[in-house]
């Protein structure tokens, strides 16, 4: 079974996350034990969607390609010659709101695209429109 999750993993932990509101580690090992007797990988669901798109999608007919996740967050990934580019790439924080009274801050930030289009971006949005959201 593999397990993606929205923040950062090491072994059978996802690490505590101050963005995610996560204090402390979750063990999924433990977690998961007693209902699923089977091996299990755990991953970022970014990395996850990378190695994805590289092995069986877009990515593996293609070296020069850009992968953007729209989840919880928003992440971007960038290949240039088959490989990762890896310097720090952000586009969550680029304003797409300048209406104060339509911009959602988010850490630190407001209006950004995270802040306004990611999953908690779009709750906050329809609560402040006075509109429920059914999950």
């Amino acid at each position: 079974m593999s397990i993606g999750v929205p923040g950062p993993v090491e072994g059978n932990f996802m690490l505590g996350s101050k963005p995610l509101k996560i204090e402390k580690s979750i063990n999924f090992q433990d977690l998961l034990k007693d209902y699923f007797q089977v091996r299990f990988f755990l991953e970022n669901d970014m990395n996850m969607a990378v190695n994805a798109e590289l092995a069986i999608g877009f990515g593996k007919a293609s070296k020069n390609f850009c992968l953007v996740i729209i989840s919880t967050r928003i992440g971007i990934r960038i290949f240039v010659d088959g490989k990762i580019y890896n310097r720090k790439t952000e586009i969550g924080h680029c304003v797409i709101e300048k209406d104060r009274d339509r911009a959602n801050p988010f850490q630190g930030y407001s209006g950004c695209w995270a802040a306004q289009k990611s999953g908690d971006g779009i709750k906050k949005t329809i609560e402040e429109l006075g509109l429920e959201i059914a999950i």
